[in-house]
């Protein structure tokens, strides 16, 4: 090419800005072909194409309390999407900086349940949830996109789910289910209805005891807190008026 660009200079005797010209775009057409075939390496080079994949995480929710093996206290973590696999194979899911191995309590190409111990998270944090493999480096490959959920503690009765101020309420429970998991001792952790704090009689980790602080009557979001974190879903509570009488000034 650079031959019969000279030749056609000599034989003509072009201007030499238009030589220069001629010789400048060829540089850079020629530089342009080159990057865009590096471009393409490095992006052959790079984690697997998602969407290609065709495995995606629609959402990821908190399941039940369960109990492990040696009575490890767990949660169940449920993916809902498409392009799982029928079985989990060499694939895994990762919870945070955990990986959560076999066994699952269920696989299918469009749910999983897997169970992570207490010990692997805080309630009230979030933690992106995915989809990994090891290749053949032994390196982990992201199959799938990261969704993220926020584990609770679970609040399956309030009873009475009604009372007025100065009444003792319970959070336990119910008959056939795994314990509410409150911990074992209270710490800082706090009961909440509304804004107010109520008096706490006694904390297990499968039952708390505490008294409606005196508040206006209304209904209430009654919910579990540690320095202004939610740790626990929220249920419905509703205070009734006092039955304490007013003092009529004449």
């Amino acid at each position: 090419m650079r031959k019969a660009i000279f030749w056609r200079i000599r034989r003509f005797n072009t201007n030499p800005l238009i030589i220069f010209a001629i010789l400048t775009g060829w540089v850079m057409i020629s530089g342009l072909f080159a990057l865009a075939h590096s471009g393409e390496a490095q992006i052959t080079s790079n984690t697997p194409d998602i969407k290609k994949a065709g495995v995606h995480i629609q959402r990821c929710v908190q399941g039940s309390n369960a109990v492990g093996p040696g009575g490890e206290k767990m949660i169940d973590i449920e993916s809902h999407g498409a392009g799982f696999g029928e079985v989990p194979g060499n694939r895994y899911v990762t919870f945070g900086n955990y990986v959560i191995e076999s066994p699952y309590g269920s696989w299918s190409n469009t749910h999983i349940i897997c169970r992570v111990g207490l010990k692997h998270f805080e309630y009230g944090r979030k933690y992106p949830v995915c989809l990994a493999m090891k290749n053949k480096s032994g390196l982990e490959v992201r199959l799938s996109n990261t969704v993220y959920v926020k584990p609770l503690m679970l609040i399956h009765q309030v009873v009475p789910g009604e009372a007025r101020p100065g009444a003792v309420i319970s959070l336990k429970h119910s008959a056939g289910i795994t314990m509410g998991w409150f911990g074992g001792s209270r710490g800082t952790k706090e009961l909440m209805i509304g804004q107010a704090q109520a008096a706490v009689i006694s904390w297990s980790d499968d039952q708390i005891t505490a008294r409606v602080p005196n508040m206006l009557p209304g209904l209430y979001k009654l919910y579990i807190q540690d320095g202004g974190r939610t740790l626990s879903e929220e249920k419905p509570f509703t205070v009734k008026r006092s039955l304490t009488k007013r003092r009529i000034i004449r």
